[in-house]
């Protein structure tokens, strides 16, 4: 295997081929795996979320877990992105809201991101976010939140 270290993850699912490739910190390959198309509206969402389950189970047996994953999806859009209930402000100027999709509910954060609060506290349109999953450890509990790494508003639609 590459050096030592943490493997990351990245897709690529496009309409007529996917790739998927694990690699080690120093950005060596470890794996590679080609595969058909990937393109999330052409397969649906069922069918999607189970072809790139198998595909990652197929490009990471017997390897470690990676410890951070990519993915470029065509055909994924996330829409009907809301921001449900209040934004705050955490530590000095973070950004702690929770988003809502499709019913379901997640705690995000957005370090130093804290100016941000009044602009998106209760926002009524769509956004664009940009965000990894990660596992939130505070006093002694373990949770899902998302990570933003970008979060901008979208200009209103002109008529």
């Amino acid at each position: 295997m590459a050096g030592a270290g943490p493997l990351f993850l990245g897709v690529d699912g496009g309409g007529t081929k996917t790739d998927v490739l694990l690699a080690g910190a120093d950005g060596v390959p470890v794996r590679r795996l080609r595969l058909g198309g990937g393109n999330v509206s052409s397969l649906g969402e069922e069918r999607a979320t189970e072809f790139f389950a198998a595909a990652i189970l197929e490009a990471s047996a017997g390897l470690p877990p990676p410890a951070g994953a990519f993915f470029g999806l065509a055909g994924a859009i996330a829409d009907g992105v809301t921001v449900a209930g209040k934004c705050h402000v955490v530590g000095q100027s973070h950004l702690r809201l929770k988003l809502s999709q499709k019913g379901h509910a997640f705690d995000a954060i957005a370090f130093g991101q804290g100016e941000l609060a009044e602009v998106f506290d209760g926002f009524p349109r769509p956004f664009a976010i940009a965000y990894r999953p990660e596992i939130n450890r505070f006093r002694d509990r373990e949770t899902l939140q998302l990570q933003i790494v970008a979060l901008s508003a979208m200009p209103e639609k002109q008529e």
